[in-house]
This record gives C-alpha cells, sequence and structure tokens, in this order.
C-alpha cells in the first residue's frame, strides 16, 4: 500500500508566507500610492474646473463690457440733424423742396439710420407725409411705399404705429460733403401747422 504521508519543509514554508507577505506589503503599498495619484488627480481636476469657471467668468464680463462700448460707440458715432421746415404758425402746404441743406463735411460717408418729424399744430384731417431727397444724386432717400408720416390728431412721428413708421432706403442712405438734401412734402393734410424734421446719420 501507498505511503499517504505527506513531507512538509518548514524552511520552504516560511520563505513561501515571506514572498507572499511581501507581495501583499507591495501590492499594499501599490494601492496607497494609486490612491494618492487618483486624489491628486482629483485635486488638479477640481482646480483645473475652477479655473475654467473663473475664466468663463471673466469672458462673461469681457463680453458684458464689449456689448457696452459697442453700444456706446454706436451712439457717440450718431450724428442728428434737426431741421426747421416750417415756422411754428405756419401752414403747411404740399410740394417738392420746401426746404433744402447741405451735407457738411461732419456727416461725410455717413448714412441715413432715422428720421423723425414734429408738427406744432396736428392736422384735423388727413396725414401729412414726406419725403427726404438727395438732390445731388438723383434719389429718394425713404421706400416710395414708407414715408414719413404723421397721422391725422398726431403731433410726432414717435407715436405713429410701427406698421406705418418711415423706411429708409438702404440703396439710396449715404450722404457726401456738400450735397443737397431736400425735404418734400407729398401730403399736407388739414389743420397742420411748423415742422421740424429730425435726420440721424451713422458711419456705416
Amino acid at each position: 500500500m501507498a505511503d499517504l504521508s505527506l513531507s512538509f519543509d518548514p524552511n520552504k514554508i516560511s520563505a513561501a508566507s515571506d514572498s507572499a507577505s511581501d507581495a501583499i506589503s507591495k501590492c499594499a503599498a501599490n494601492s496607497d500610492a494609486a490612491s494618492d495619484a487618483l486624489s491628486k488627480i482629483a485635486a488638479v481636476s477640481d482646480a483645473a474646473s475652477d479655473a475654467l469657471s473663473k475664466i468663463a467668468a471673466v469672458s462673461d464680463v469681457a463680453s458684458n463690457a464689449q456689448s457696452k462700448i459697442t453700444a456706446r460707440s454706436t451712439t457717440w458715432d450718431t450724428k442728428c440733424v434737426i431741421l426747421k421746415v416750417y415756422a411754428e404758425a405756419t401752414a403747411i402746404a404740399a410740394g417738392d423742396g420746401a426746404m433744402y441743406f447741405t451735407i457738411p463735411a461732419a456727416l461725410n460717408g455717413m448714412n441715413l439710420v432715422s428720421c423723425g418729424g414734429h408738427l406744432y399744430t396736428a392736422a384735423t384731417s388727413g396725414v401729412v407725409g414726406v419725403m427726404i431727397r438727395n438732390v445731388t444724386s438723383s434719389v429718394d432717400m425713404l421706400s416710395a411705399a414708407k414715408i414719413l408720416e404723421w397721422d391725422v390728431t398726431e403731433k410726432d412721428t414717435a407715436t405713429a404705429a410701427a406698421a406705418s413708421a418711415a423706411v429708409i432706403s438702404t440703396a439710396n442712405d449715404g450722404v457726401a460733403t456738400g450735397e443737397e438734401i431736400a425735404i418734400d412734402i407729398d401730403a399736407a393734410a388739414s389743420g397742420a401747422k411748423g415742422m421740424e424734421i429730425r435726420l440721424s446719420f451713422r458711419t456705416p
């Protein structure tokens, strides 16, 4: 019958145990190092995220500042001309060339960007209509379908409905030094007296 007894070498068992213990220690050390590395990566990630948030905040502030600068620049670059077409008590009459003015050097190269007007006595019936015409270039500066108009009983075009506001012809809005601009009264209406026209110009 075979001998089933086992023979163990205590020295080998001890050495193997030491090796296993050393391996476990190294694994534990590596695990600690990995954990430390992950903590550092997490800290760097948090720092990077915080930095990105601050950059985004600075970017928003810069964008907002740029928008304000642009808005102010646009306002400062706009120049307005106010024309006294009729004295306060003078009745308005239809016809071309109710008033002329010449473009000064300060408006050279600018575009007409808005227009408005005021009556000192509103019409009692009918609509007052005005066309802005560049005499030198022989072009109307407003759309023929959307000239400057005052509705009956209305003194200022600022109160006109959006649908009836004047539309500037972008093909004919530019002006140059020395050009003659005419104010044509396309419709006078009954009772309307006294007229001022406001023209705003801006560098394109």
